[in-house]
């Protein structure tokens, strides 16, 4: 495998605290389109929060299985408001 060392890769890794809300992925955002590299890789991990909140869910499913639905449903109310906050419902794109 040859290695391309004039143009080598740049790998930026988010989670956490850095994608704890839709300002922080706006901020991450900014980084990434900042960096004006051909060959950028990103990985990300988790929102803040989200691992913990995962970790509780299982906790209590074993007490109360019936409460893993609503606690999964609750994680990912997270994510949808997070992803209306940032690309909107939909609504702007149909008008333009």
């Amino acid at each position: 495998m040859t290695q391309n060392t004039d143009n080598p890769w740049q790998v930026h890794k988010f989670g956490g605290s850095s994608l704890a809300d839709p300002e922080c992925f706006r901020r991450v955002a900014g980084i990434l389109l900042a960096e004006h590299r051909p060959r950028l890789a990103v990985v990300v991990s988790a929102m803040g929060g989200m691992t913990d909140a995962l970790l509780g869910l299982v906790r209590s499913a074993e007490q109360d299985a019936q409460e893993i639905a609503a606690g999964l449903e609750a994680l990912a109310a997270r994510y949808r408001a997070a992803v209306e906050e940032l690309l909107g419902n939909g609504t702007e794109a149909e008008q333009t």
